[in-house]
C-alpha cells in the first residue's frame, strides 16, 4: 500500500540523508525532515534539523516516523519507543 500523495515522513537519526534522498526520488510529493546529530543542509525538497532527536520540539505532525540502524546508538531504548 502505497502513503497518501503529500504524506509527511520523518526520519529520526538520518545521518547524511541518504533514504531521505532516496524517497525525494521515486517519490518527490512527499514532505520530507530529517533529524540529525551531524549538520546536514536543506535540500531537494528535505528539511534538515540538526539535534537530539529526544530533546528536540518540532511543532508538527508526520504520517510516519522512520529510524534506520539507530536503535544501537540509543542509551536507553524504553525513551525511544
Amino acid at each position: 500500500m502505497q502513503s497518501p500523495k503529500g504524506a509527511s515522513v520523518l526520519d529520526a537519526g538520518c545521518g547524511r540523508g541518504d533514504f531521505l534522498r532516496y524517497l525525494h526520488k521515486i517519490r518527490p510529493d512527499l514532505k520530507l525532515t530529517g533529524v540529525d546529530l551531524a549538520p546536514n543542509e536543506d535540500r531537494d525538497g528535505i528539511r534538515f534539523y540538526q539535534g537530539d532527536f529526544f530533546g528536540m520540539k518540532i511543532d508538527e505532525q508526520f504520517d510516519a516516523i522512520v529510524t534506520l540502524s539507530v536503535i544501537e546508538h540509543v542509551a536507553d531504548i524504553q525513551d525511544f519507543r
